[in-house]
């Protein structure tokens, strides 16, 4: 066998200089031919064959390789860096020939971002493997229509991507937002630069040039840096809708309050016990209360009590009488509850709705987590509000496609049939 995989010469001689003579049986001696000398450097050679596969060798690119990382370098080179300053100057020179690209999440850019800039959302996980994988582009995840069209054309001037602070391009993961648009942007041979320091920098210097949402960014969880501690314990009781309060604690344990505008449901936002107090005889009263267990943090889920909130709230209201929603200090928690109801109960925008409930308790200040759910809950109303339009429209086509039937004029058959029976009905007794 080893002779087989023995291709190199032997001794310093040529392959074709072996002779192997087989005129004698094998079993048969004979002299010694020197001509044939197989030893070990058949095993030298097996040895250097099987060492090849441990040598560098080029595989497909993958996140997990040396091809991501060349990758990287790649796009690095290509990118520009671009300070604060320089891109005001820009975005005053060249205007609407500059775009700027925001990659952090819906909820950051809505509370804040750099005038004219489009969001592309790729900050959560699924949406950045899409892209990742191609299986989305960068217009496919614009966060509105106006992005999308304006991702769409070319001919920019600039082209600038930012996060929310990343002064360092060189040290940000592959799979980091900023990188993957960046190379998206490569790969559709653009020509994108970096702000550096993102929003942050750039709104600590040039504040002017940002547009802030009409939703003030909360910088606490439960309480406004505008409204002291006292202005939320002393604060009264407030009517939202005719049969909608919004408070705190103390207004839920205060029996006689609740009777004299006629509560009758009281929804509890918090993780404390059912109110009232144990001390109160709440059963005699007629009051229906509800708990939603929900902590005031940015990781607490209160999209998920939205539905049941709403039929809760909904009961009173059809019932004729009073809910009265609450948390700890009627700030972050029950607010959101109300702006929530109001969106779907007057089929309005979370921004209409919020400026509504402001109006009417100016303290309230729900957490960044809280109004990316709003903002999430307001994209799904607005797409079962499309899809009961077009089922609108489908049954308005089916309703003039049956009119139209009706209103075509009966085939010769039909009309025989029809005459006939008038004549039946004018002379019962004349028979054909």
């Amino acid at each position: 066998m080893s002779a087989v995989c023995y291709e190199g010469g032997v001794g310093g001689r040529s392959r074709a200089g072996l002779r192997l003579s087989l005129n004698r049986s094998i079993s048969e001696p004979g002299p010694a031919s020197p001509q044939i000398t197989v030893t070990t450097p058949t095993t030298s050679k097996r040895f250097r064959l099987e060492s090849i596969p441990s040598l560098p060798v080029s595989l497909p690119a993958s996140p997990n390789c040396d091809g991501t990382n060349l990758s990287g370098a790649l796009v690095l080179n290509k990118v520009k860096r671009m300070s604060s300053d320089y891109f005001r100057q820009k975005l005053e020179l060249f205007g609407p020939a500059v775009l700027a690209i925001d990659c952090r999440s819906f909820v950051c850019y809505n509370v804040s971002h750099i005038r004219g800039a489009v969001n592309v959302n790729v900050a959560d996980r699924i949406n950045r493997r899409r892209l990742q994988t191609g299986k989305a582009t960068l217009v496919e995840l614009a966060s509105s229509r106006d992005a999308k069209d304006a991702l769409k054309r070319r001919g920019y001037r600039e082209i600038v991507v930012y996060d929310d602070s990343t002064t360092d391009l060189d040290r940000v993961p592959h799979n980091h937002p900023l990188m993957l648009i960046l190379a998206s942007l490569v790969d559709d041979e653009r020509e994108p630069s970096f702000l550096i320091g993102g929003h942050k920098e750039f709104h600590s210097r040039h504040k002017d040039m940002c547009e802030n949402s009409l939703l003030p960014a909360p910088l606490s969880a439960s309480c406004p840096p505008d409204v002291d501690r006292e202005s939320m314990d002393t604060h009264p009781l407030t009517k939202v809708l005719p049969f909608l309060y919004l408070g705190n604690s103390k207004d839920a344990d205060d029996r006689d309050g609740m009777t004299a505008i006629g509560v009758t449901r009281v929804l509890n936002v918090t993780t404390s016990q059912q109110s009232p107090s144990p001390t109160m005889d709440h059963r005699a009263s007629g009051v229906v209360y509800k708990r939603l267990s929900v902590l005031d943090n940015g990781h607490a889920n209160l999209k998920q009590y939205f539905e049941e909130a709403f039929e809760f709230i909904e009961g009173a209201r059809k019932s004729g009488g009073s809910v009265l929603i609450h948390c700890q200090a009627g700030i972050s928690r029950s607010p959101t509850i109300a702006i929530a109801y109001v969106m779907r109960h007057r089929n309005t925008s979370m921004v209409d709705a919020y400026k509504m409930v402001k109006a009417a308790r100016p303290i309230i200040s729900p957490n960044l987590n809280f109004m990316g759910q709003l903002l999430e809950l307001e994209q799904s109303l607005q797409q079962y509000e499309q899809q009961h339009q077009q089922q609108q429209q489908q049954q308005q086509q089916q309703q003039q496609q049956q009119q139209q039937q009706q209103q075509q004029p009966p085939r010769c058959g039909q009309s025989w049939v029809a005459a006939q029976s008038a004549a039946d009905e004018l002379s019962p007794g004349f028979s054909t």
